[in-house]
């Protein structure tokens, strides 16, 4: 298995434009509308996060902006074993579809392997600028939305950890088995976490009993000659997760760690500062070679494309 997997400057670009994991945004605003380049590209495509407060005296329930509801209880939160009265500010992302995922480079990862998730967020909550945690044994909730093709069953609560395994991701989702930790239910429409940590959390699960398959994808383009920074990856049909695609040499990728499951390929890249981009289905079967067509288009344009996947 593949730990340490060269994307380029990714992880240098998601630097700049995610949550720090004890931070606030870092984002700069880059254009959606060109010329294009790798940096802007991720800089404007990334969750936007939501900054709201609530009174920790009496607790309170606020959203996220993409629509999940966080109810904290009364006097559930302390910094250095003193409890914290009055409001407090928060700052939230959500990455729910894989689309918000791959921009934000919050991908559903554990220990260099790819995990099926209804969603996960970012929470970090401040009173003066000082940062305050959960007072244990208090818990919060989180209510995600999720579509209705995602299976939830078997999913358990998993908290994230700064990601020295994959160098082009910014998470490394650990599953915590301990119920007085926290705990996931499963409702029709909606995934509830109950949690006693604040930062990253999710609803996640193993892949059941893959098997990887090793391929190749050939990226071609209308021009001939363009650069080998090409950002892959498998969206995995109703699953709901994502891997990306080991690095480009000569515009072939060489692929190890996606299983025989029906995914669609998401290829994108910067020629002359136009953007392109292109999408292919398949079943990866060992020794095949698939075939990624790139076209002009906008990364706002991709994005819808990818949230329209099965």
């Amino acid at each position: 298995m593949r730990l340490a997997r060269l994307k380029y400057l990714i992880i240098s670009l998601l630097a700049v434009t995610s949550l720090g994991f004890y931070g606030c945004a870092k984002k700069d605003g880059g254009s959606v509308f060109g010329p294009y380049t790798m940096q802007n590209i991720f800089n404007a495509m990334a969750v936007t996060p939501l900054h709201t407060t609530f009174n920790a005296s009496s607790g309170g329930t606020f959203y996220g902006s993409s629509g999940a509801r966080y109810y904290f209880p009364p006097f559930s939160l302390e910094r250095d074993s003193v409890q914290i009265v009055g409001n407090v500010d928060v700052t939230v992302a959500e990455y729910l579809k894989v689309s918000d995922m791959i921009f934000s480079g919050v991908l559903p990862y554990s220990n260099g392997a790819p995990l099926v998730t209804a969603g996960a967020f970012y929470l970090n909550i401040t009173q003066n600028g000082n940062t305050v945690v959960l007072a244990r044994p208090a818990h919060y909730q989180a209510f995600l939305p999720v579509k209705a093709s995602v299976a939830t069953e078997g999913m358990g609560l998993y908290l994230g950890r700064p990601d020295d395994t994959v160098s082009s991701n910014l998470v490394n989702w650990q599953p915590i088995n301990d119920t007085n930790r926290g705990s996931i239910a499963a409702l029709t429409d909606t995934v509830v976490i109950t949690t006693d940590s604040v930062h990253y959390n999710a609803a996640s699960r193993n892949l059941l009993s893959p098997a990887y398959q090793a391929f190749a994808l050939q990226i071609t383009a209308p021009l001939t000659t363009f650069s080998d920074t090409i950002v892959a990856y498998a969206v995995f049909d109703t699953l709901n997760t994502v891997w990306q695609l080991s690095a480009s040499h000569e515009h072939l990728i060489t692929e190890t760690m996606v299983p025989n499951y029906p995914v669609h390929f998401v290829v994108f890249t910067v020629i002359n500062g136009d953007f392109y981009a292109g999408i292919t289905a398949a079943t990866p079967v060992s020794g095949n070679t698939y075939t990624v067509n790139l076209t002009k288009t906008s990364p706002v344009a991709l994005k819808a494309r990818i949230d329209a996947l099965p």
